[in-house]
């Protein structure tokens, strides 16, 4: 099962007020972007809220994914999306489209 589908099966079974509620308790944690890589080049324009997102790969090519935003439900989400890229090869990450987080 890849991580994009074991999300959809977490959020599956949470009505609206309850998926609100995880996503507020994952931006509570620590976000996983260093102050030194909020920078104009890793923020996302076009967003009310303000939204930073940086990806690098290891030496052995597997993507990890940096984010943090200053509205909860945001960093939530980005919390979410950034899970389903981190750890896997960038191989697999270049195949993930945006239709596949319509499940």
């Amino acid at each position: 099962m890849s991580k994009i589908e074991s999300w959809a099966e977490d959020f599956d079974f949470l009505d609206e007020d309850d998926k609100l509620a995880m996503l507020i308790d994952y931006a509570k944690k620590s976000a996983s972007m260093p102050d030194i890589l909020k920078i104009d080049s890793n923020k996302v324009n076009g967003c009310i809220s303000q939204i930073w997102v940086a990806a690098g790969i290891d030496n052995d090519g597997v993507v990890s994914v940096y984010y943090d935003s200053d509205a909860i439900i945001t960093k939530g989400i980005a919390h979410v999306i950034a899970d389903c890229f981190t750890g896997i090869s960038l191989s697999e990450a270049k195949n993930i489209t945006k239709e596949d987080f319509k499940i």
